[in-house]
């Protein structure tokens, strides 16, 4: 991480309130590594998403074929994850796909965007509790034109 400019993640692994590895949460997300190269699976705060300035709740390495489950507390808003492979660009922020969530009671909301980068590494996100999907091609923020893209006219919601 630090040789991206990037900063280490709080990695709480105990109930703060916020976000931390863990299956205790409010909600909780598993991720798993389908690549066969290591990655680092970043989790910031939306507004924070600038990781050379700010620090990530979590940074976690996660091998092939490997998997982490993270816990949320209801009530955190405004979140997001990427991933770190070896092939990805940092420029602050990660040149990546992202999936965005918030947790709020029955009001959550999680979904994937592409507009950091449309040729990002693929995601594919599905709820155990709703049954709701998001991935790459299926409620997904994608960029009218161009790789990149990130003010409101520049991209779309599509196939929710």
């Amino acid at each position: 991480l630090r040789s991206l400019g990037l900063k280490e993640g709080v990695n709480p692994f105990f109930n703060n309130e916020k976000i931390w590895v863990g299956n205790d949460g409010y909600m909780k997300l598993t991720f798993t590594n389908w690549n066969t190269a290591r990655l680092i699976l970043c989790i910031w705060h939306a507004s924070d998403g600038y990781l050379n300035a700010h620090q990530p709740e979590l940074t976690i390495s996660l091998e092939p074929f490997k998997q982490v489950t993270i816990s949320v507390a209801d009530k955190v808003l405004h979140n997001a994850f990427s991933a770190i492979y070896p092939d990805t660009k940092v420029a602050g922020q990660i040149y990546n796909t992202w999936g965005e969530f918030s947790v709020s009671g029955h009001s959550s909301t999680i979904n994937v965007s592409r507009e950091p980068w449309m040729r990002g590494h693929s995601m594919d996100i599905r709820s155990r509790q709703t049954g709701c999907r998001t991935s790459m091609e299926s409620c997904v923020f994608v960029c009218k034109k161009g790789d990149r893209c990130g003010k409101a006219q520049e991209y779309d919601l599509i196939n929710c």
